[in-house]
């Protein structure tokens, strides 16, 4: 977890999504708080956002140490849907993807969280749309240390 243990802490977080043209445009900004849970092995980030309605986020972050690689579980208070996401660093990229039961275990959505340094980081987010062929990405958070007070 001490890759991860960076993101503790108060964030400014801008939302784009793209346009119809595929560019990404910014579409919300919020705060997010990501904290040490008690277990110290598990981030949790809590986030409330806009795209189109409101949609809250719960994140939950750990290292699992049995198979060597990150696990997020992400739930989603729109549909009331828990996504379990699985990856690993390479270099300062965190390349997640989800488990889709409904697809034969084929993931449908795939998370790349950059880490450039620790006041700031990227969480993109792509969609598989056309059975395989090619990545799509349908949102960007861009998250930016609060400043302290």
């Amino acid at each position: 977890m001490e890759k991860l243990s960076f993101m503790t802490g108060k964030w400014l977080v801008a939302i784009e999504n793209p346009d119809r043209s595929g560019q990404m445009q910014l579409s919300d900004s919020s705060f997010s708080t990501i904290v040490r849970a008690e277990v110290k092995n598990l981030l949790e980030e809590n986030i409330t956002y806009n795209n189109y309605f409101p949609i809250g986020l719960i994140q939950n972050w750990v290292y699992n140490s049995d198979i060597e690689k990150y696990q997020m579980t992400s739930f989603n208070s729109f549909d009331s849907k828990m996504d379990i996401f699985t990856g690993i660093f390479n270099n300062d990229t965190l390349l997640m993807e989800n488990l889709d039961l409904s697809k034969a275990g084929k993931s449908n959505v795939q998370i790349k969280m950059i880490t450039p340094n620790d006041d700031h980081f990227i969480k993109e987010m792509y969609h598989l749309q056309d059975g395989g062929e090619s990545w799509n990405m349908n949102q960007r958070f861009s998250y930016t240390r609060k400043p302290k007070l």
